[in-house]
C-alpha cells in the first residue's frame, strides 16, 4: 500500500456528499436537525463547488458537503 494512505482501521473516514440544488431538502431531512440547522446557518444551498464542513456535537468534522449546483 503506498505511505499517503492510512492503514485500514486507524483512520475515521469523513463522508463527503455531493449536493445539488434539487435534492438539498431531500438530504437535510436525511441529515438530521442539528445538521440541517447548520447547513442553513451557513446559507449552504447546494451551490456549485462550494463545500461546507459539518460538525457533531464535539465540534469534529462528522461529514462534508459539496455542491454541484443546478444539476
Amino acid at each position: 500500500m503506498l505511505s499517503v494512505f492510512a492503514p485500514p482501521g486507524e483512520t475515521p473516514s469523513i463522508p463527503i456528499w455531493p449536493v445539488a440544488k434539487a435534492g438539498l431538502e431531500g438530504w437535510l431531512a436525511a441529515l438530521g436537525s442539528a445538521g440541517a440547522a447548520w447547513v442553513r446557518a451557513n446559507d449552504f444551498t447546494g451551490q456549485a463547488g462550494r463545500v461546507l464542513k459539518i460538525p457533531s456535537p464535539d465540534g469534529a468534522v462528522s461529514t462534508i458537503a459539496f455542491g454541484l449546483g443546478d444539476q
